[in-house]
């Protein structure tokens, strides 16, 4: 779910419509001021048995992005719509340059006026396994490109990164639950990358105070949020399931 003003994105990944086995669908709604009322249903403009289209929802203003993750051979694609009046029409799709199967592009996405990061936890580079990464589109009128790929300096294998992110101007936030931090393994850590013209500079890692080996998945699993100086991350798996969420400011 999504929301921005008046304007409300529901996603329902395993809806079944023309083609059967989740192909998935999303939902716009309206508050008119005393009630919520269904503006318009977004489908895939080129439907697929499990892409799972609705995956995940954002809005932002009158754009609104939804991601199909397993799309074609769970390589993943994006799709962008915009709003004129009442009436939503796609602007674009998204896919990665380098994209391969099972990658699962938007797993998470984020969108900041003209920019979307979309994650790839499974993404592979050459001879390692699952170390993710995040992709960075730039609008420009109705077109979007691919601006960068983003990597953090210490990326490992299996560290899954991107399991959660979040973009804010020229802030981009990324989760890796799986990355071991001073000697505690797999402890997770978000990575701070900002923006200088179309460079991506990673900044800041940051991490928990109290990390605890194996268990804590701090940063994964889309818990992250950022609103201006503040951010918001959790760890579901902290203390036994517990769950924990940390709050960091500048």
């Amino acid at each position: 779910v999504a929301l921005d003003g008046d304007y409300a994105v529901v996603g329902a990944p395993k809806k079944n419509n023309s083609l059967g086995n989740w192909e998935g669908a999303a939902y716009v709604f309206y508050w008119n001021g005393s009630s919520w009322t269904q503006q318009a249903k977004l489908v895939a403009s080129d439907p697929a048995a499990d892409s799972r289209y609705g995956f995940q929802v954002k809005i932002d203003g009158s754009t609104v992005v939804v991601s199909a993750p397993y799309k074609g051979s769970n390589k993943g694609k994006i799709y962008i719509y915009t709003r004129s009046g009442s009436t939503w029409s796609q602007q674009a799709t998204l896919e990665a340059s380098d994209a391969g199967n099972d990658d699962l592009f938007g797993e998470d996405i984020s969108i900041s006026g003209d920019y979307i990061a979309a994650n790839a936890p499974a993404w592979d580079a050459a001879s390692t396994n699952y170390q993710g990464a995040t992709y960075i589109f730039k609008r420009t009128g109705s077109s979007w490109t691919e601006q960068a790929i983003v990597v953090p300096d210490d990326h490992g294998t299996s560290s899954k990164f991107g399991g959660s992110l979040v973009i804010e101007g020229d802030v981009l936030a990324v989760g890796d639950h799986h990355v071991d931090n001073d000697g505690v393994t797999e402890a997770g850590a978000v990575y701070i990358f900002e923006r200088n013209g179309t460079n991506w500079t990673q900044t800041k890692k940051l991490k928990a105070s109290d990390a605890s080996p194996d268990e804590d998945s701090f940063g994964g699993h889309r818990g992250l949020d950022m609103d201006g100086t503040d951010m918001i991350i959790g760890a579901h798996s902290k203390d036994s399931g517990r769950g924990k969420v940390y709050i960091f400011t500048t």
